[in-house]
């Protein structure tokens, strides 16, 4: 499924909410995200960037009495293998073998 790409900041969002366990918070999130990547971002500022994702399509968003529960609506692996085809067609010239033999190369030369 072809998805509208993230700003660095969504991403950053997305890529927090991949490493929690089962759900999280506004509050949550701002204080893992900040951790994380080492801003001083407040709740609103992280709220824009949930609220980006989930009209994007990348989150989800339950409601637990007055607060917000927020968790992945797309996979870690299908998330890294857009990322993954998104490389190999800017950078690599939509080719996967080159990517694999750029791959080879560079596990040989730093070996």
């Amino acid at each position: 499924m072809l998805r509208e790409k993230l700003s660095d900041c969504e991403e950053q969002v997305l890529l927090t909410v991949y490493g929690v366990q089962e759900t999280a918070s506004t509050r949550e999130l701002c204080d893992m995200v900040n951790e994380k990547f080492h801003h001083e971002w407040t709740q609103q500022t992280v709220s824009t960037f949930i609220a980006r994702l989930i009209k994007k399509g990348y989150l989800t968003r339950d409601k637990k009495g007055r607060y917000c529960i927020y968790k992945a609506a797309v996979s870690l692996e299908e998330y890294r293998r857009m990322k993954l085809l998104e490389l190999v067609e800017r950078i690599f010239d939509g080719s996967g073998e080159t990517l694999r033999e750029y791959v080879c190369y560079m596990g040989n030369e730093h070996s």
